[in-house]
């Protein structure tokens, strides 16, 4: 028996369930590519594990490669897999988010759709619904692919909702105004249209802010800064965001006002589109809609007009810029674009460092290292009590999970022999007064151990605030034996103030010939379920089929009703060969259909999708072939589509270089 170990600890996600692998336990590619998804996910989680011990660096090339010899198909099954089962944030840390969205752009795989469907990714860019959004309100303006989220708790938007650094959106999905679905970085209703809401402001407001950044370089974040600086002189910031449809053009507004503008446009086309008559505005409350927008089309007209965003001259740069890059056209510049793309790194770092700095001054006997390592923490720990600027109503800005993000620990784990007990404190920030907020406990239980040729995993979590309720509960367990997995996991988050009571369970058993998975999620709010998701899936060496439900009800006094429903199948006829087809149904009927044949060999991959959309309302058909020349990794897309009843068509091709990685040759 080894000897107990006691450690502080962090708030940071528990690890996956899992053996953890080594490069030699990956097989060939040839047989890579006949993997199945469960398959696959299990290597990619068993290199991962290992990829967290110290001196495994290299293994992120073979989790990658193991990734890489995956189809179009393939690609697409396993991070939904990963998504259902919770590992796909832990995979995509692993992995790289830049360097996964690459691959799944050479595959013509839409990999942001699917990291929306877990809060266990907390950065990505833009889902399709959410790039076609930014398209029809910017035009070509700004580009859907170079616009990241970053949902973070209250960490990096300064206690407020949201802020934008460079290209990056930095969310806190604990603002009652987004609705984000629970267990997800999606709105519970896409289609909720709503001044401030998710729709309003994420893809508007927070969005405007990206432009000027792409055409005003760093200098658009000072410029807001001193608006609300000089407004603040007259008791408040929110004199910055106030303006008047009265000045000649859209760049004679202050940044705020300019992205008020354009969150007032976008409010008054929505609303146009529904057919209603009045929308809110800022500059006049509830507006005529056709007066807005008569108000407000010119300075929108004026922003368009302006072409996509071109960086600053390098000779008109000040001095403090720190670093000077190219992504997806256009330069990144100053202090905005380190954030926006490193932010978390650097908060992290400092954090670390702070932690590292007070073991060293105790180890080293050096008081000045000590005291600066005890002055960083205590930085850290103070801003996680400050108060939010929020006050939309239930606001809270997850105080401790600042020293989560800055690596700071928070708590306690006592680890003998694979099995360990852990207790972390937690707190929020209320929204009136600096302080902590609903503090609470984070009890933990995990065992990770190998007995013989079996594996066990098993976990087992408990949050208790300081009254004793239960704030969310949760356990999960595996069993692995050679080819065989049983596993499955059950957890509940009892309805507390705004949020509502989501209760989910999840069974599967994985052999070599077949393996079969079931669960479910249902949201309730005083006892009445509102939300109900089943899904099950059902896979053999040549082939899969998948279904998927989800329930809901239009109203409180509604009944629970089919919102929409998907079956997927797929067969694999050869190694790395996979043909595909995904159907969509919802109360109206048959909504979505989609087929795809998909290959990957040595010499490249090629995947080919045909697709039909909204086949309930306004029927569009299209088509994308995607090629990818392996060795240099060059990827070619054509696509083209059609809406019959409109009359609009579009279509393109698309060549992708992929640019060396920093420290390779």
């Amino acid at each position: 028996m080894r000897t107990p170990s006691l450690r502080l600890v962090t708030g940071r996600p528990p690890r996956p369930n899992g053996r953890a692998l080594r490069a030699g336990d990956v097989p060939d590619d040839l047989l890579l590519r006949s993997a199945s998804a469960t398959q696959r996910e299990r290597l990619l989680v068993g290199l991962a594990l290992s990829l967290e011990e110290p001196g495994q660096e290299a293994l992120r090339d073979v989790l990658r490669r193991v990734a890489s010899e995956a189809n179009a198909l393939a690609l697409q099954q396993t991070l939904e897999l990963a998504a259902r089962h919770e590992s796909l944030g832990f995979l995509v840390e692993a992995l790289g988010l830049d360097w996964l969205l690459a691959l799944g752009k050479a595959r013509g795989v839409k990999v942001n759709d699917v990291l929306a469907t877990t809060d266990t990714v907390t950065e990505r860019g833009l889902t399709s619904s959410e790039a076609r959004r930014i398209v029809e309100n910017f035009g070509d303006t700004l580009e859907p692919g170079s616009v990241r989220f970053c949902f973070t708790t209250g960490v990096q938007t300064m206690g407020a909702g949201a802020m934008v650094l460079g290209n990056t959106i930095h969310v806190d999905p604990s603002d009652p105004r987004w609705a984000i679905r629970a267990g997800t970085t999606l709105p519970e209703d896409p289609h909720d249209e709503a001044w401030d809401s998710f729709n309003g402001v994420l893809l508007a407001h927070e969005p405007a802010h990206v432009w000027s950044y792409q055409h005003q370089g760093s200098r658009y974040a000072v410029d807001s800064v001193v608006d609300q600086l000089t407004a603040m002189q007259g008791g408040t910031r929110g004199g910055a965001y106030l303006y008047a449809p009265d000045k000649p053009h859209f760049l004679d507004y202050g940044e705020e006002q300019r992205a008020m503008l354009v969150q007032d446009f976008v409010a008054a086309t929505r609303a146009k589109q529904r057919g209603e008559a009045t929308s809110l505005t800022l500059f006049g409350g509830t507006q005529p809609v056709e007066a807005v927008l008569a108000a407000l089309t010119k300075y929108v007209d004026q922003m368009r007009a302006m072409g996509p965003g071109v960086a600053q001259p390098v000779a008109r740069q000040p001095e403090w810029i720190l670093c000077a890059c190219v992504t997806r056209g256009f330069q990144q510049d100053g202090l905005a674009g380190r954030l926006g793309r490193q932010g978390d790194a650097l908060v992290a770092g400092i954090g670390r460092a702070a932690t590292t700095a007070v073991v060293d001054g105790l180890v080293k006997h050096d008081p000045a290292l000590f005291s600066a390592g005890v002055a960083g923490v205590t930085a850290a720990v103070a801003a996680s009590v400050v108060a939010r600027e929020q006050s939309s109503g239930g606001a809270s800005s997850g105080g401790s999970a600042l020293l989560d993000q800055a690596g700071i620990p928070r708590g306690v784990a006592l680890e003998v022999d694979g099995v360990e007990v852990s207790a972390k404190a937690a707190w929020d920030a209320p929204v009136a007064t600096p302080g902590l907020g609903d503090p609470r406990v984070e009890w933990g239980a995990a065992v990770h151990r190998d007995f013989g040729d079996t594996r066990i995993d098993g976990s087992a979590n408990a949050v208790i605030a300081r009254a004793g309720d239960v704030r969310q509960a949760d356990v999960s367990a595996r069993v692995e034996q050679g080819d065989t997995a049983v596993s499955g996991r059950v957890g509940v988050v009892p309805q507390h103030g705004l949020r509502p009571l989501r209760a989910w369970a999840h069974v599967a058993l994985v052999t070599a010939p077949v393996s079969v998975s079931a669960g479910g999620q249902v949201t309730a709010r005083d006892g009445v379920v509102q939300r109900l998701t089943a899904e099950s899936a059902v896979e053999v060496k040549q082939g899969s089929l998948s279904t998927e439900a989800h329930f809901a009800r239009a109203n409180a006094d509604a009944p629970l009703a089919l919102d929409e429903a998907t079956l997927g199948a797929s067969i694999s006829p050869s190694p790395g060969t996979s043909v595909g087809l995904k159907a969509k149904l919802v109360p109206a009927g048959l909504d979505e259909l989609a087929a795809q044949v998909a290959t990957q060999g040595d010499a490249g991959s090629l995947s080919l999708t045909a697709a039909g959309t909204k086949l309930t309302s306004a029927p569009t058909v299209g088509v994308t072939l995607t090629a990818t020349e392996k060795k240099s990794g060059v990827a070619v897309s054509a696509n083209a589509q059609a809406t019959p009843s409109t009359g609009a068509a579009q279509g393109g091709v698309s060549v992708s270089v992929p640019l060396p990685e920093p420290g390779k040759k």
